[in-house]
């Protein structure tokens, strides 16, 4: 059986279209690199999904996920630490 990991970020990213025969939607950013970054942490830390602090203030209805705070934690190419959190369903077995 597959396992999903999934990351979360939030802020601005260049969205654009390329190729000439087959058209494709590429999106590039450092918000794409941090989530690239935090899924990393999902595999570090045994959790099937992570979200920074940003993309959690941002969200609408939180409440209805457990939230671990994971800590500051140090992602490749970032200067400074970032808030981790792990996620969860309330639902969840």
């Amino acid at each position: 059986m597959a396992r999903l990991r999934a990351a979360l970020h939030a802020g601005s990213v260049i969205a654009g279209e390329v190729g000439d025969s087959k058209r494709e939607i590429v999106f590039h950013g450092d918000v794409m690199n941090t989530a690239a970054r935090l899924e990393d942490v999902t595999r570090e830390v045994g959790r099937r999904f992570a979200a920074s602090a940003d993309a959690v203030r941002r969200l609408d209805g939180h409440d209805q996920f457990l939230l671990e705070d994971l800590g500051p934690r140090t992602l490749r190419g970032r200067a400074a630490p970032m808030r981790v959190y792990g996620v969860e369903s309330k639902d969840a077995p």
